[in-house]
């Protein structure tokens, strides 16, 4: 990635591709997580049916080589009324021990539809 700009003194690594390393015009999205921890840095629309199992998978790279590991969770909102219906154990991601140490995170819910009888 040529637009990462390390700062002297950090122990940031420009990790490669996880899909392939030896793509040098691979992409992934550095998030500075100190400054920015418990805000959302991502979301998207996803459509979910009842009875219907939902997984979401993302790769995560820590590009501290030390120091204390950076959280994530993720969260799962009904974007009609803004009620969660579903947050994941929040995970530590480890530090990196390459430019290739991507870790695989993704959870599974069933959203399970509750019939009432009148």
């Amino acid at each position: 990635m040529k637009n990462l700009t390390k700062n002297t003194g950090w122990t940031w690594v420009n990790p490669k591709d996880h899909t392939n390393s030896g793509d040098s015009k691979g992409r992934y999205l550095a998030f500075n997580y100190g400054a920015n921890g418990g805000k959302v840095f991502y979301q998207q629309d996803i459509k979910v049916e009842a009875n219907k199992s939902v997984t979401v998978k993302y790769y995560l790279y820590s590009l501290n080589t030390g120091g204390t590991p950076p959280t994530i969770k993720a969260v799962l909102v009904n974007k009609a009324n803004s009620a969660v219906i579903y947050t994941s154990t929040p995970y530590n991601v480890p530090a990196n021990t390459s430019d290739t140490d991507w870790k695989r995170s993704y959870f599974y819910f069933l959203l399970q539809m509750l019939a009432t009888c009148s």
